[in-house]
């Protein structure tokens, strides 16, 4: 499978990503087991299934990995903590995981309500 093929899911509720055969969660990307879209896909539903908010994400292994060499680490859905005061948005991700279109005025929606409670923030 290559790398575009391959999903890591994170888990916002243990701040990990999950290990290979669902054993366990890791700190390091390096150590995540690494799914296909169905199975990832399967596996956020049901660990989701009650949570008022999303418990576990799934990503590309290359866009987990680029968000990794930028020093980010996901806090909810679609936002990162930089590890340097900044906090960045994914608007697509956040949308998409709260059952959104990806419309200009949801998009600015976020934004706007982003800036509301943070003040200066980075949009990606």
């Amino acid at each position: 499978m290559n790398d575009e093929g391959e999903y890591v899911i994170w888990s916002f509720e243990h701040r990990a990503w999950w290990r290979p055969w669902r054993w366990g969660y890791t700190d390091y990307l390096v150590e995540a087991g690494r799914y296909s879209k169905e199975e990832a896909a399967r596996i956020v539903v049901k660990a989701n299934r009650f949570a008022a908010t999303p418990h576990e994400q799934a990503m590309l292994l290359s866009t987990a990995a680029a968000y990794a060499a930028r020093g980010w680490s996901p806090l909810t859905p679609g936002t990162y903590d930089d590890g340097r005061g900044g906090l960045h948005l994914v608007l697509d991700e956040m949308l998409e995981a709260h059952g959104y279109a990806d419309t200009p005025e949801n998009r600015q929606a976020l934004i706007d309500a982003t800036r509301a409670r943070q003040g200066k923030v980075h949009v990606d």
